[in-house]
């Protein structure tokens, strides 16, 4: 039995440092080959979340390039910000920065499965050890069945990988349109979040917020927040958490608070995100605000 177990005890040991050896290798190939190490003529790059990747249409806003994702936390803003600099010369970094991202309810998209299962396999050959063991350490369960499916969904894409290939395959963020409206099936979404308020803090995003700043600073970017628009605008008690947390801690930092801007109702797709036509008239306005500024 002993040996029996010693046997499969090694099998286990090998297969481990070959899978492992095969990951990093494929890593190291989606890094060198990334087309983000091209130069990519862009002064602006565009992170946060759904917000921003809903709301600004990047073939509109001069030279910018929408790398915004859903459910993203400032942990992945972070390390494409890091990665895209090497090689990329940028003025300004536009990021999501709204009530929702900073109180403590969001730390939930750090853990949650689903956002470990598809944001592990593609963002991990961009993080350092540290990070990933943040993830495993949040949900070491999940984080190794998405480590684990690695190979299988990264592998069959390696092949086809140079840098011509578009950014948007990398599944790290693009611009993404929303076709239509569901404002009326959506009428409980802003009451609901407003109860779910939570007056403390994140911790963990404002730790990640602090390295985008710096990273901003070191590399003489100018780091823009925005705050993109909502159907019938945010609550005051949201405006009012956000604008104390911007004076408190990045008091030197631009916000571009658009929650309440002016649109139809026909251009919102539901109460948080602008549609397809929404997008194209807030982009103009904001290309337009870039160009004065």
């Amino acid at each position: 039995m002993k040996f029996f177990l010693k046997k499969i005890l090694k099998i286990t040991i090998y297969f481990n440092l070959i899978y492992f050896g095969f990951i990093v290798l494929i890593g190291q190939v989606f890094s060198n080959k990334n087309p983000i190490n091209n130069n990519l003529n862009k002064e602006i790059l565009i992170l946060g979340d759904s917000h921003t990747e809903t709301a600004l249409n990047d073939s509109i806003i001069a030279h910018s390039l929408n790398m915004a994702q859903s459910t993203e936390v400032y942990l992945y803003s972070f390390v494409k910000l890091r990665k895209f600099v090497k090689k990329n010369k940028i003025k300004k970094v536009i990021l999501s920065v709204s009530t929702h991202n900073i109180i403590n309810n969001v730390e939930k998209w750090y853990k949650e499965d689903e956002n470990i299962s598809f944001k592990l396999p593609n963002y991990y050959y961009l993080m350092s050890v540290k990070e990933l063991f943040l993830l495993f350490k949040l949900n070491p369960i999940q984080f190794l069945k998405s480590y684990y499916a690695i190979l299988y969904i990264k592998g069959k894409k390696v092949l086809q990988l140079n840098k011509n290939t578009p950014i948007s395959s990398l599944e790290i963020g693009y611009f993404r349109e929303l076709k239509g409206n569901n404002i009326a099936k959506d009428t409980l979404n802003r009451i609901e979040k407003t109860k779910q308020l939570n007056s403390k803090i994140s911790n963990l995003q404002l730790k990640y917020l602090n390295k985008i700043a710096q990273l901003c600073t070191e590399n003489n970017i100018q780091l823009i927040f925005i705050n993109t628009p909502i159907f019938k605008g945010d609550t005051k008690e949201n405006l009012r958490f956000l604008n104390n947390y911007c004076q408190n801690y990045f008091s030197n930092i631009k916000m571009l608070n658009y929650s309440s801007f002016s649109l139809n109702d026909t251009l919102f797709y539901d109460k948080d995100h602008l549609n397809k036509k929404g997008s194209f008239i807030f982009s103009d306005e904001i290309n337009t605000v870039l160009k004065t500024n």
